[in-house]
């Protein structure tokens, strides 16, 4: 892709932020964890610990880049910007006056949706179109952009902004955020899992490289595909 239209899809990545079509709390947090930014300190993660007894509460300095505070689905890692995150172990371990470590996905890749830390798998998405809205998926290993898979909806370096458009996606965090299963073998690109055969982009199915598409009726159908979402959470 060349330069313009790199500018042109970091310039959609910047208005989306700035609009809150990347709001900050789309996901749900775990249920004995909450992380937040802090109102009053720039640059500060509050981390509250609701299973110790006493609450937990630390305090966490990770720097100006950290415009939201957005739980990964395994519950391991919190989304501070459009590209980088911290782990939620680093931050159980933070010392004052110290900056935690920061992690980061390639500069080229959109903005980052969710993180699958154990399987180092992320997923972002690139706004392709402002008219109609639309993206396309990166579903890459950690420290790569080279996809997971070659299904349509994939975003691909070697061609036209024009040929990408054809296989856009609608997507509203604020309804369902993408999402990485919790043993990383399915991604759900454009938000809530659907495995209907006329869903897309539909399911993932990264081992295969296919699509997961269920028969029955349509309250079997959802059931069994968000079954593939589902596990507890660790950390």
């Amino acid at each position: 892709m060349n330069r313009m239209n790199t500018a042109i899809r970091h310039s959609l990545i910047i208005f989306l932020l700035l609009t809150g079509s990347v709001p900050a709390s789309a996901r749900q947090p775990a249920p004995s964890t909450s992380v937040s930014l802090d109102k009053q300190r720039k640059g500060t993660l509050i981390l509250q610990e609701f299973s110790s007894n006493p609450l937990r509460t630390r305090s966490c300095e990770v720097g100006p880049l950290a415009s939201i505070a957005q739980m990964t689905t395994d519950g391991r890692a919190v989304i501070i910007s459009s590209r980088d995150y911290v782990l939620i172990s680093e931050l159980q371990t933070c010392e004052p006056n110290k900056k935690v470590k920061i992690n980061s996905i390639d500069k080229d890749v959109g903005f980052l949706v969710d993180v699958n830390v154990e399987h180092s798998i992320y997923l972002a998405l690139d706004a392709i179109s402002t008219a109609p809205l639309s993206f396309l998926a990166t579903v890459a290993k950690i420290g790569s952009r080279q996809n997971l898979v070659s299904l349509p909806g994939v975003y691909k370096r070697n061609k036209s902004l024009k040929q990408l458009q054809r296989f856009g996606f609608t997507y509203d965090e604020a309804i369902a955020a993408g999402r990485i299963s919790p043993d990383g073998r399915y991604v759900s690109p454009a938000g809530e899992p659907d495995c209907r055969n006329v869903a897309y982009p539909g399911v993932w199915d990264l081992a295969e490289n296919r699509r997961v598409i269920l028969s029955g009726d349509d309250d079997r159908i959802n059931s069994q595909c968000r079954k593939l979402f589902l596990s507890d959470i660790k950390q």
